[in-house]
């Protein structure tokens, strides 16, 4: 891991454990493809400190086999994201500013995919996504218990 370039009282006050931590590439929050940004770019380039949701978003966009993040903003929608579990607003806000940061515009992205629906916010895409995951495991409950008293009335 490279030293970063920070001055040696930064260095001294702040110690080089944190610092190396900080600047570490070998173990970044965010990684889209081939793509990386360590604690310090995300804070500084990004605009954001949220390394947890920046790591989820790297899962996410694995899931999906985004190249780098050019790839991710063409092949997703906020419909995409609404759909991963473990993923909320401040994820999404992450891949927001992200997108922002590399030139890209966040407002036609998030106008993208199912162009029926008026856009919503993320939260109440999640609960419809939800919503949904309930009534199909419902349906597959009482297709089975239908199935199931179907059978014992045909055998007898």
């Amino acid at each position: 891991m490279a030293k970063s370039p920070l001055p040696n009282n930064l260095r001294t006050l702040i110690g080089s454990t944190f610092l190396d931590r900080i600047n570490d590439t070998t173990n970044p929050p965010l990684k889209i493809g081939k793509q990386i940004w360590t604690t310090h770019e995300l804070a500084s380039k990004v605009g954001i400190v949220h390394t947890k949701a920046a790591r989820l978003l790297s899962l996410a966009a694995e899931s999906i086999g985004a190249k780098n993040v050019k790839e991710l903003y063409e092949k997703t929608s906020p419909y995409t994201f609404a759909g991963l579990h473990g993923l909320g607003e401040t994820t999404l806000y992450v891949l927001w500013r992200l997108f922002e940061s590399e030139g890209l515009n966040p407002d036609a992205w998030a106008n993208a995919g199912d162009t029926d629906d008026a856009l919503v916010s993320f939260r109440s895409l999640k609960h419809r996504e939800q919503q949904a995951e309930k009534r199909t495991k419902k349906d597959v409950r009482r297709r089975t218990k239908t199935d199931a008293a179907a059978t014992a009335v045909m055998r007898g």
